[in-house]
């Protein structure tokens, strides 16, 4: 049993569908740390490693969602995000970065921004807020 439905909350995509979720990281065993725990509760995750990957990845069409360090060392983190609003692909930024300031991140709505480390019951908490909405 994962974590998150040890601790009751709704995870996983919805009924009869996968969705696919996109983990843009430089931080290599973070990302596919992450992507991991998320697979465990039935999501299916990717990772792209910098901007211009998960630039593509979204490009592909097949992302539902994107969890972004917009602290990326390619320096596109915001780009990728705007870019993922411009697709309406909702995001969630994740990050250590303490300048990083979540009022002003383009397409950051209220609520989906956390720094890490992550605590992963909140996570995904609002991984199925923002998929689930109802």
């Amino acid at each position: 049993m994962t974590l998150a439905r040890q601790k009751g909350l709704r995870v996983g995509p919805p009924a009869g569908r996968k969705a696919g979720i996109l983990v843009v990281d430089d931080d290599s065993s973070s990302a596919q740390a992450l992507a991991a725990l998320l697979r465990d509760d039935g999501y299916e995750a990717v990772v792209a490693g910098s901007g211009a990957e998960g630039m593509t990845a979204l490009a592909g069409g097949a992302c539902r969602l994107l969890l972004l360090d917009p602290a990326l060392r390619d320096r596109t983190g915001l780009r990728v995000l705007r870019y993922a609003k411009e697709l309406g692909v909702p995001a969630i930024v994740i990050t250590s970065d303490a300048a990083f300031d979540p009022e002003r991140g383009p397409g950051n709505e209220a609520g989906r921004f956390l720094y890490k480390p992550i605590h992963l019951p909140t996570l995904l908490g609002l991984i199925a807020a923002v998929l689930n909405p109802n």
